[in-house]
């Protein structure tokens, strides 16, 4: 609640006179912490957009399994795997309860995204566009500061998914701007924190990969070395072969192949991140580091075994 206000800019004082005049000590027990009445904050999360973003999605099931099966979709999402992602997602719903708003709104986000991604059934793509930019509209409070402001999983899955939709449409200095700030607020508040690491990853790929859009190359090694560290510090291997990838793509963008030296460093990187997406099971991994090594191993006049 602390840092909300903060990164609205209001005193406690400004906040009070909002909230339908909520007092400023209850207001300095709610930021510490302290047990008060759930009236007295009620007016707060209607104020600060969290009346219907809760810390995680609860997900209201009939079969407590599905909450499993949900988070296997947004693997698959994760993985890039997005028809058998609607399979599951389809699959999911079918157990959802009547009346669980949250739930359901969630899952819309989940099959908004999937169905443009995979261009199911009549999409209009300027009004998917749209409903991304309403549900961020309804999450965040209009002058929030985004580098400040502190986020949740669901938050920023929905980040994800509209960028997902933006890069579609070529809005690539949009994507950019966002999330250079999203990456900002991981980095400040969720440093090492191993459940914002696989946001952080997937952020950090995609502003690298609109910045190759862009013909930005100037800033790749430094991001890449940012997310590395990110994945090293919590053991996450299919992180760092995602961002050891997009070192790859650096190399070859910046024809660095040209060097006998990199060649070898980029040959030994493109192994281990195979070897390694295939312990993972990591199908996408494999088949990107695959077409790296022959892309080398014909560079080179090397036979590929």
């Amino acid at each position: 609640m602390r840092m909300k206000r903060e990164a609205l800019g209001y005193t406690r004082k400004e906040i009070c006179e909002h909230c339908n005049g909520i007092q400023e000590k209850t207001l300095i027990r709610v930021e510490q912490g302290r047990t008060v009445r759930r009236e007295s904050i009620w007016e707060l999360l209607k104020f600060y957009h969290q009346s219907s973003h809760t810390i995680y999605p609860v997900m209201d099931l009939e079969k407590p399994s599905m909450a499993r099966e949900q988070n296997e979709v947004l693997e698959l999402m994760f993985h890039g795997n997005y028809k058998e992602a609607g399979r599951r997602q389809r699959y999911v719903e079918s157990y959802m309860k009547d009346g669980a708003e949250n739930t359901i709104k969630y899952s819309e986000v989940i099959g908004r995204e999937i169905a443009y991604y995979i261009g199911e059934g009549d999409i209009d793509r300027r009004e998917c566009v749209s409903y991304f930019e309403e549900q961020i509209v309804k999450m965040i409070p209009e002058g929030a500061d985004l580098e400040k402001w502190p986020l949740n999983k669901k938050e920023l899955h929905i980040y994800l998914a509209y960028f997902n939709v933006l890069e579609k449409e070529n809005q690539y200095d949009k994507i950019i701007l966002i999330a250079r700030k999203l990456l900002l607020n991981i980095e400040r508040q969720y440093h090492n924190k191993e459940i914002f690491v696989n946001y952080y990853i997937c952020l950090m790929r995609r502003l690298i990969r609109c910045l190759y859009e862009q013909n930005q190359f100037h800033e790749v090694l430094e991001l890449v070395r940012r997310g590395m560290e990110a994945g090293a510090s919590v053991g996450d291997i299919s992180d760092r072969c995602r961002i050891q990838f997009e070192l790859l793509n650096y190399y070859w963008k910046n024809n660095f192949f040209d060097d006998d030296r990199v060649k070898e460093q980029c040959l030994e990187t493109a192994e281990n991140g195979y070897y390694l997406s295939k312990v993972c099971g990591d199908q996408k991994g494999m088949k990107e580091f695959q077409e790296c090594l022959k892309m080398l191993h014909n560079n080179m006049g090397e036979q590929m075994h």
